[in-house]
């Protein structure tokens, strides 16, 4: 088995297992309630992603799937996102400290959100796993 197949067979397990709990809890999985999360390889091309991610910028997973995450980031074009199995230190900063990057969905319109970015290693192969929470600039001014 390939390596790609191994990740992209664990992701499908997690959201699989993550659907048939809320089913027998009965809570509805809409995709509002699962976190937007993004597998990339080490230049950004995409891996896999789970229905939140296609639900936030409106693609399905078969249009993202090989195309590389500046599609959806343009501030990822011309970056290299890890270098020997670290990420760019300038991105690894930027997803800890509160910048609001923005995405953009499939009808041009802007998303800005707040990233985390995770380094996995599986048999000497790194991957770039995304977490994306749409930033809500007036969270903290309601009450």
């Amino acid at each position: 088995m390939k390596l790609r197949e191994m990740i992209i067979g664990e992701i499908d397990l997690q959201n699989y297992l993550i659907r048939d709990n809320r089913k027998k809890i009965g809570i509805r999985a809409t995709e509002r309630n699962m976190p937007a999360a993004v597998l990339m390889d080490e230049v950004g091309i995409i891996q896999n992603c789970c229905t939140s991610f296609e639900a936030l910028f409106g693609y399905p997973q078969s249009e993202l799937i090989s195309l590389h995450i500046s599609m959806i980031f343009p501030e990822f074009a011309q970056i290299t996102l890890i270098n020997k199995g670290t990420i760019n230190k300038r991105l690894h900063y930027l997803s800890h400290c509160g910048h609001v990057f923005t995405g953009w969905d499939k009808q041009g319109k802007t998303k800005p959100t707040k990233l985390n970015l995770v380094c996995l290693e599986i048999k000497g192969h790194f991957n770039l796993r995304m977490l994306v929470s749409p930033h809500d600039p007036d969270m903290f001014q309601r009450r």
